[in-house]
């Protein structure tokens, strides 16, 4: 069994156990990671209530087609991977 105690957690998702694997995780993001983490901090914002109600549907347009991307952004690479 795994008794690493977490440090912390951002978006609501996301936890870390060192100050280090957070340092790693903002230094070391790569394009995939970066839509990804956009697409976290946008529903933990909208979730916590902090946009209207024309601004929820703004967003939750862009996590749909964010998290579309991602999806293929990751197919891709994973297709390139396998040639």
């Amino acid at each position: 069994m795994d008794n690493k105690k977490t440090l912390g957690t951002i978006f609501d998702t996301i936890t870390f156990n060192s100050s280090s694997q957070l340092d790693s995780l903002i230094d070391d993001m790569d394009d995939v990671q970066i839509k990804f983490l956009i697409t976290k901090a946008l529903e933990a914002s909208f979730n916590r209530g902090a946009y209207t109600l024309i601004e929820c549907e703004i967003i939750s347009k862009i996590i749909r087609k964010t998290s579309y991307d991602i999806i293929t952004d990751s197919q891709m690479e994973l297709n390139k991977k396998g040639s």
